[in-house]
């Protein structure tokens, strides 16, 4: 049975498009499953790393009139300023973890919790050095959030267009605590593929 998830705050720069992309290639890499994203984001990130012809999943600009054919996971990657509340039942919500970045995710997660939706937060882009960053993860990991945290991998990923689960690029593979990262992924997906 295919799943649908959407990646989904009304804020910018939360890291939608980088999540979108690792949670695809994680699916590809680690769960043998058959991805597609649908690029939402007028920036159209996800495709522009997809047409450099790296990916090991499809990156599409629209949502299909026909259901597509062999997909287990649909991930749509919705851009920033969308405050239309997703169709799917499965939200994941990325939020960086600094004071100014969660007054919009709360009102985002407030209004998709009155909705029942099925909300996956994930903090991104922790920087465990920092103190308020560490203890604003420590607090939402606490009620259930995952933790992304900052490292090389993204960067050497981003700087090609791919994803740290991309092994044919030397930087990427060698890079600082790359197994942690992808652990990281690996158990956001899995939460995904358990809810219903």
């Amino acid at each position: 049975m295919m799943k649908i998830v959407s990646v989904w705050n009304p804020k910018g720069g939360q890291g939608k498009s980088l999540l979108s992309l690792n949670l695809a290639a994680c699916a590809v890499s680690i769960f043998d499953l058959t991805p597609l994203i649908i690029d939402q984001d007028p920036q159209g990130t996800c495709q522009e790393c997809s047409n450099e012809g790296k990916l090991t999943f499809k990156v599409i600009g629209e949502i299909p009139k026909d259901k597509p054919k062999g997909i287990d996971l649909v991930i749509i990657d919705h851009q920033a300023s969308d405050w239309e509340l997703p169709d799917t039942k499965i939200l994941v919500m990325p939020v960086f973890p600094t004071r100014t970045q969660f007054k919009t995710y709360s009102r985002a997660y407030t209004l998709a919790k009155k909705s029942n939706k099925n909300i996956i937060t994930v903090v991104n882009n922790v920087d465990m050095n920092r103190k308020q960053e560490r203890n604003a993860a420590k607090e939402l990991r606490q009620v259930g959030a995952f933790i992304l945290q900052k490292g090389s991998p993204f960067g050497h990923a981003e700087s090609h267009l791919s994803t740290i689960f991309d092994s044919s690029i030397s930087s990427i593979k060698d890079s600082y605590k790359v197994k942690e990262r992808k652990s990281e992924i690996e158990a956001i997906l899995t939460a995904i593929l358990r809810e219903k």
